[in-house]
């Protein structure tokens, strides 16, 4: 038997990374383990190692006698910053603008640097306004590690930055937790949303998190309640929070 050249985590890795960028896609059939370890000049039962973890991820689904196909990644699974938000907005009848409004490598945020578990309180943040019909609805902030700072660098106005953190640094947002409130936004957020003074907002806090449990995300976001509604699915014990874009005048 040859020894493996690659132990099953880097397998799974570039695996997960292939998900990530859209390479296999939703329902798509894995090659078989066989191809794989063909592929990566190792063994079946090193490959079976990786397809295990990613299962463990729920990215991937083993058939008995059938094969592996991709379950994780899609729009549902993704979610604030693409299902909850994103794929919220892309359903909306009008158009969808992402603007940004700041990058900074390194500010102080006492909130973001505990959720992201670090000693120091400075973190790297990106700011954005997302429109709808050039109407602001939701005011953004996301922060990472300062070593990520790059994704924040090179973000591009519309794209995902779970999608960024896949490409650049091949990890996989696994879960999050969130919690949602109604609170009145700080006079720079009440103006760059629009707001008569005094308005309450949807105010939601998550944590984004990869495979292994780690913080690699922190958001928080004020959503103007006038245009987003709120709707939360519940299915054994887990929980889908999303967001839905409502209409001009659509009352509450």
């Amino acid at each position: 038997m040859r020894e493996p050249r690659l132990r099953y985590h880097d397998i799974a890795q570039e695996l997960r990374r292939r998900i990530v960028d859209g390479i296999y896609r939703l329902s798509d059939a894995l090659p078989s383990q066989s191809a794989l370890a063909d592929e990566f000049d190792t063994t079946v039962m090193t490959v079976r190692q990786a397809l295990r973890l990613l299962e463990n991820e729920g990215l991937v689904e083993s058939r008995h006698g059938i094969g592996s196909f991709v379950t994780g990644l899609n729009e549902e699974h993704r979610g604030f910053e693409l299902s909850s938000f994103r794929g919220a907005l892309g359903d909306a009848s009008g158009s969808l603008r992402t603007v940004v409004l700041d990058r900074t490598e390194s500010v102080r945020n006492d909130a973001a640097a505990r959720a992201l578990g670090l000693d120091s309180s400075l973190v790297s943040m990106i700011v954005r306004l997302r429109m709808v019909d050039e109407i602001p609805v939701v005011y953004q902030e996301s922060c990472v590690v300062p070593a990520n700072w790059s994704i924040l660098r090179d973000y591009e106005p519309g794209s995902s930055l779970y999608a960024a953190l896949g490409r650049q640094l091949q990890v996989v947002i696994s879960r999050a937790t969130e919690s949602l409130t109604v609170e009145t936004p700080p006079p720079n957020v009440v103006k760059m949303l629009d707001l008569a003074p005094n308005t309450a907002c949807f105010f939601s806090e998550r944590v984004s998190m990869d495979a292994g449990g780690s913080a690699v995300l922190f958001d928080y976001a004020f959503m103007r309640s006038d245009r987003v509604s709120v709707s939360l699915s519940r299915n054994g014990n887990t929980a889908d929070l999303r967001y839905v874009i409502r209409e001009t005048g659509t009352s509450q």
